[in-house]
């Protein structure tokens, strides 16, 4: 499962943001969002905050959650 995780992360976070902004896009909420004085940059912080989460997310399962797994699963066979 953990092996996957690195694809399917950044895969349904574009899915989620296109379609996310895609609705806003359609229902004018942006250009309210606008007239209220709020800027570009703070409307695109979730999103910023988000992905960022995500690289820290699948950085993590590539490098450390992955390996320790397979570590484990070996010497779980080994003793068995």
């Amino acid at each position: 499962g953990i092996s996957y995780l690195p694809i399917l992360l950044p895969f349904s976070l574009i899915f989620g943001l296109l379609f996310g902004h895609g609705k806003l896009s359609s229902q004018s909420e942006f250009t309210a969002l606008a007239s209220f004085g709020i800027s570009k940059f703070k409307m695109a912080q979730p999103a910023i905050l988000f992905s960022a989460l995500c690289l820290f997310t699948c950085f993590n399962s590539i490098h450390t959650w992955g390996p320790n797994a397979k570590y484990q699963s070996r010497a779980l066979k080994s003793v068995i």
